[in-house]
């Protein structure tokens, strides 16, 4: 069941079908990224187990911006 519900998540992660994408957190987040000239990707996907919400891939590096949503306030 948790093996279906995770592909289910990132197949709706992947068609941005979930309504918190671009969270003002994550806008700040890439706002950060971006003045500082540190190349990143958005919505990663890490062998279709994981999406994180940013990667540095030459660094190896990921960054999650969970809030309110994630952490039921």
């Amino acid at each position: 069941m948790i093996e279906k519900f995770r592909k289910l998540t990132i197949k709706r992660i992947e068609n941005n079908e979930f309504p918190f994408f671009d969270t003002e957190i994550e806008k700040m987040m890439a706002s950060e990224l971006l003045k500082r000239k540190i190349p990143f990707v958005k919505q990663f996907k890490i062998k279709d187990k994981f999406v994180c919400d940013f990667a540095i891939p030459f660094a190896k590096i990921i960054i999650e911006c969970d809030g309110d949503y994630w952490h039921g306030n």
